[in-house]
């Protein structure tokens, strides 16, 4: 979910009406480490697993058009509706991915208000 401060994540249907796009992935009780890769580069947001360890990344999502500003917050959750269980974050690592971005360029991206074109449709629960 992207927002500026206007929308309200719903509990009730696992965020499902204002989520950008998503993928079933089985975390749950496995005896290794598994990775997860959020990527973020000119305005396209895409999430990547890694599931058994093995660098052998597939694709969960990709979402054009996704404006975020810098000074953003990135948030994780284990939560679905009335349900939760443990799931242990054992490392977030970032990258600077424009090293040749102009010094206008990153005072404009203050000033964005994050946005996305397009959410996934809703679903019915």
């Amino acid at each position: 979910m992207v927002n500026n401060g206007t929308l309200s994540y719903d509990h009730d249907r696992d965020g499902t009406h204002t989520q950008l796009a998503g993928c079933e992935v089985r975390f749950r009780n496995v005896n290794f480490d598994t990775h997860i890769s959020i990527r973020y580069e000119n305005e396209i947001l895409s999430v990547s697993t890694d599931m058994e360890n093995r660098n052998e990344w597939k694709n969960c999502f990709v979402v054009q058009n996704v404006e975020l500003p810098t000074g953003y917050y990135l948030g994780a959750s284990a939560t679905t509706g009335d349900l939760s269980d443990n799931h242990d974050i054992l490392a977030i690592k970032f990258y600077d991915l424009d090293k040749n971005v102009s010094a206008d360029e990153i005072k404009r991206r203050t000033s964005i208000v994050p946005k996305a074109k397009t959410f996934e449709p809703p679903r019915e629960h």
